[in-house]
């Protein structure tokens, strides 16, 4: 390979690192000279592809999964007992499975992001009408919006202006609908409330 045909494809390697968030070009570089140098670089390649290849949103709930429905929606999920009529509104899919551990055991729905004109991401790239779906066939009447995007994280954190924004559209979008925008800690007092309630875990 020539000088000048590296030099393209090292710097489009960089640019595809670069334009993941809060990575920046100084990381950017390093990530592109490991994928360069290091024979390990190869495996996480091939789970690249391998994850973008079988993985695809469920139908329902919008969690990763690698049928058409994943494990929960397969199993005909209804409103938990312990969280009767709650819906768990997350903005990430790995946020699910957090709040899973922590003891939530009602429904959830992810956006895989919040409203944000300047990226290009509105109520479609949401499935917000795939939300008003999941909700009426739920008979869900309470929303937890666990919107906390990088500019706000921190388990007490006030949330973002892109997460006020997606709160007030849902909430427009749902008017008979009991929706809240809670950060982590809310969330947590919430779920432990709930189990205290029944002496369960």
């Amino acid at each position: 390979m020539s000088a000048p045909d590296f030099a393209e494809q090292f710097r489009q390697l960089v640019d595809a690192f670069d334009a993941i968030p809060g990575v920046g070009p100084q990381a950017a570089r390093r990530m592109g000279r490991y994928v360069l140098s290091h024979s390990g670089s190869r495996a996480l390649g091939e789970s690249i592809v391998q994850a973008r290849s079988s993985l695809n949103h469920c139908a329902q709930c919008r969690m990763f999964t690698t049928e058409t429905l994943c494990a929960d929606c397969s199993a005909a999920e209804t409103s938990d007992a312990l969280f009767p009529g709650v819906l768990l509104v997350v903005e990430q899919a790995d946020e699910a499975l957090h709040w899973r551990e922590q003891g939530y055991t009602g429904p959830v729905f992810v956006l895989h992001g919040v409203l944000s004109p300047v990226a290009g991401v509105g109520p479609t790239q949401l499935g917000l009408a795939q939300l008003k779906q999941r909700i009426a066939a739920l008979q869900s009447q309470t929303l937890w919006l666990a919107l906390q995007s990088d500019t706000a994280k921190g388990a007490g954190a006030e949330p973002s202006v892109e997460a006020r924004a997606t709160e007030l559209f849902i909430r427009q979008m749902l008017p008979d609908k009991d929706v809240s925008l809670m950060n982590d800690n809310a969330i947590t007092q919430a779920i432990n409330d709930a189990i205290g309630e029944t002496g369960c875990r």
